[in-house]
């Protein structure tokens, strides 16, 4: 009887883990940090607990690590990493505002103070936007300020001083060449190279202004979702009612993408995708004490010498265990993104 009971729970799933396959235990401490996927696919940069890694894409090999030493950008919240093709690194982060890292020289080239809320890395500028609908254009190898605008408050709440249309995310629409800015009251189309405004929606969005609103992309690219009740269509600036699709989603923070992949943060890890058919290919997870680990969804993982033991595999029984010594030796292996 007991068999039979084992084998109808794992028919119906009630276990994800495949028995004796590694898995992280996510109730174990762990910060996702940042993660950034260079558009030649070469390199893949992290930033947690002020360590700054990068890796080799093919196979997957910790080429360096450098520790952060900046009060701007150690122990603050809501810091991103955008890697540039040239030996630089742009922070950003909510308190801190911007710095250009240069990785030969470890050091920061330039700072620049601002409360920015969200930030874009386009094809040809690097674009921010404060929670006072302030948005810069930056020209990206030196952070040159290229042109500066400030979103005028919405028209239907101008006269009231008290209400201050707060910004609530930043996306790119229209493959890349515009700019969608969220308040709480509206979205605005920006033109990414100019920042010229296209066009204003003002119909409602979802549920703005009634409760916290949580946006994020469909993994395709084409959908952006509030609260996973409506979308709007990034081609045709549309919007529709629609059940939520998946967990997964692409947020305002922490994209990139090359020609063939993407790194998204899903559930606060940091994955990345195959993007012709969204098939996830590793995730990657930052540990305290500069631990790391890179696995795969069938098991298996890379990491650094402490990480096996945030490893578990699910017994015959269902019990969660760490991986014993055959499991390591059959699931370690250089991952490669190829792969």
């Amino acid at each position: 009887m007991k068999h039979i009971i084992l084998l109808i729970l794992l028919t119906l799933g009630v276990w994800a883990e495949e028995v004796g396959v590694p898995y992280v235990d996510k109730t174990q401490p762990h910060g996702s940090g940042s993660a950034f996927l260079t558009s030649d696919s070469h390199y893949i940069y992290t930033y947690s607990n002020n360590f700054l890694r990068f890796f080799s894409t093919n196979p997957i090999i910790l080429l360096n690590t450098i520790t952060i030493e900046d009060e701007d950008f150690i122990n603050k919240s809501g810091i991103d990493i955008y890697a540039l093709n040239n030996n630089k690194i742009i922070f950003t982060s909510i308190n801190g505002g911007i710095g250009l890292f240069d990785l030969s020289q470890k050091k920061f080239l330039k700072k620049i103070k601002s409360r920015l809320h969200n930030a874009k890395l386009t094809k040809d500028n690097f674009i921010t936007v404060n929670k006072d609908r302030t948005v810069r254009l930056y020209e990206t190898s030196s952070l040159k300020l290229l042109r500066e605008i400030q979103i005028p408050k919405y028209k239907k709440y101008a006269e009231y001083s008290e209400y201050r249309e707060d910004v609530s995310g930043m996306f790119l629409g229209n493959n890349g060449q515009d700019i969608v800015v969220l308040t709480d009251a509206r979205l605005i189309i920006l033109d990414a190279k100019t920042l010229d405004i296209k066009r204003e929606i003002q119909e409602k969005f979802g549920v703005i202004g009634e409760v916290a609103v949580h946006y994020g992309i469909s993994l395709d690219q084409k959908r952006l979702y509030d609260n996973g009740k409506y979308y709007f269509d990034l081609s045709t600036y549309s919007i529709f009612a629609s059940p939520k699709e998946s967990d997964c989603y692409i947020t305002n923070r922490t994209f990139s993408e090359t020609s063939s992949h993407m790194l998204v943060k899903c559930q606060k890890i940091n994955e990345v995708y195959e993007k012709i058919n969204v098939t996830k290919l590793f995730s990657i997870y930052q540990f305290q004490k500069n631990d790391w680990l890179i696995i795969t969804p069938n098991g298996y993982f890379d990491g650094s010498p402490e990480s096996r033991k945030y490893l578990y595999m699910k017994t015959p029984s269902g019990e969660s265990v760490p991986i014993d010594d055959a499991t390591f030796q059959k699931f370690h292996k250089q991952i490669n993104l190829k792969d």
